[in-house]
């Protein structure tokens, strides 16, 4: 393989896109061009001498058009005449083509291509031969979980001190930083790089399956590692599929541990973990109140109890930081020292993870109403002002937010807390009926 083969592979899911390069990039040495645009991708196979062409048609959003069909007139004078293949199915007229299910798997792609490129098991496991292997930065994505440890240099001097630590998450802003820094690559031990690229297209949907058999430590744990991965993923490049999926399962083991844990007390077991960020506890608590509350109503069922776990997963996911939520009322954030851009996020989240959701297919009908509602404000526009004609559900997450930031602040503190002392404190503050008759509710809570 003395010289490198060249690929473009277009695919307009950009965690599929990144997750698929890096194999190919790994098991191949391929270069790779990437490109999650149509219009793009055909002016790519015009001007350049590509070995290989992979285009997914199986993604639903490559329906307009059938980018293969025209893949002959971008390709007929190139000088390589590239092997293609498609995925999903495909209607062309280029001959050197060949065409896969769409539940064809990274190994299926890898195969063709090291079978058309000449490419053999033993010149894959001898590809690189240095200590430390380069993973471009622009193959990597906000929000993904790294197995290994990633330095900055190709061969660190100090070994104890990698950018990304094993099992940490990949932030954004670490990856802007080294774009405008100018850098290309992270590096990883090379005999970690296979279990690298995988890690990132693996496990943690089996782990937080219903029926993994994982002990509930494990569950939480997990469910915090993957509510970390989707909040980075949405924030920076909003809601994918895999994201999508990864909440939903995520969601699902929010309402077993719900299920399992029968008391307060039970939970905060749970929530003593280090490694748990206040947004997850806050979620996930306010998440636990909200599903007894709504039992206590005569007009509470199944897909409202979804709801209010989609409300607590999503409610906080423009908030970067844990201290974002530590403000009740406009007035604190305004006269705080924080940026302006920061000020507007806070007072705003609400309505800005309301467009999230209703910008996206595959969320339940009317969730993002109940964001925009979930201070009480009608608009999603403020902490604190609250709107007579919010919705009953968003009522009980409102009431259940409360009460979660007040046992939260008494357990960071060291102090007991009380259902009398919140429930007084929610009378005082929600004086309104269709407050008052959900808070007589919860003060019959017994949890």
């Amino acid at each position: 393989m003395a010289n490198k083969i060249k690929v473009l592979f277009y695919e307009p899911r950009l965690d599929f896109l990144h997750v698929y390069c890096l194999n190919i990039m790994v098991y191949t040495d391929a270069k790779i061009i990437i490109c999650s645009d149509q219009e793009e991708a055909l002016a790519i196979c015009a001007e350049e001498d590509l070995d290989f062409i992979i285009i997914n048609n199986s993604s639903k959003k490559n329906k307009k058009k059938d980018i293969s069909y025209h893949l002959n007139n971008s390709i007929k004078h190139s000088a390589k005449r590239p092997n293609v293949l498609l995925i999903g199915g495909a209607k062309c007229d280029y001959e050197n083509f060949e065409v896969k299910a769409s539940d064809s798997s990274l190994k299926d792609i890898i195969k063709f291509i090291a079978s058309h490129a000449q490419i053999t098991a033993k010149e894959m496991s001898e590809l690189w031969t240095k200590k430390y292997y380069p993973i471009p930065i622009h193959y990597l994505l906000p929000g993904w979980q790294t197995t290994k440890n990633l330095y900055e240099v190709e061969e660190p001097i100090n070994i104890g001190k990698p950018t990304v630590r094993a099992g940490e998450i990949i932030q954004n802003s670490l990856l802007e930083e080294y774009r405008k820094e100018g850098r290309e690559n992270l590096y990883v031990n090379s005999a970690g790089r296979l279990d690298l690229v995988n890690s990132f297209s693996s496990s943690i949907l089996e782990t937080l399956s219903p029926d993994s058999g994982i002990d509930i430590r494990r569950r939480n744990l997990e469910t915090s590692n993957a509510y970390e991965m989707v909040s980075e993923q949405v924030r920076s490049i909003g809601v994918t599929e895999t994201s999508l999926e990864l909440a939903k399962a995520s969601i699902t083991s929010m309402e077993k541990m719900i299920d399992e844990l029968g008391s307060m007390k039970a939970l905060y077991e749970q929530l003593r973990e280090d490694e748990l960020s206040l947004r997850y506890r806050h979620g996930l608590v306010t998440a636990f109140v909200a599903t007894h509350l709504l039992n206590q109503t005569d007009w509470g069922h199944k897909q409202q109890r979804e709801l209010i776990t989609y409300m607590a997963f999503f409610h906080d996911m423009v908030l970067t930081e844990d201290y974002m939520l530590k403000f009740e009322h406009d007035k604190d954030v305004m006269d705080s020292d924080l940026p302006d851009i920061e000020k507007s996020i806070i007072v705003n989240h609400a309505r800005l993870a309301a467009k999230i959701i209703s910008s996206t297919k595959g969320f339940p009908s009317g969730l993002d109403v109940l964001i925009k509602q979930h201070h009480g404000c009608k608009m999603g526009d403020s902490l604190h002002k609250i709107s007579m004609n919010v919705s009953p559900l968003a009522i009980i997450f409102v009431l259940s937010e409360e009460w979660t930031n007040l046992s939260l602040e008494a357990e960071e503190l060291g102090k007991s807390y009380t259902k009398d002392k919140i429930i007084r404190y929610l009378k005082r503050k929600y004086e309104f009926p269709n407050f008052m008759k959900l808070i007589h509710l919860l003060d019959q809570l017994n949890i």
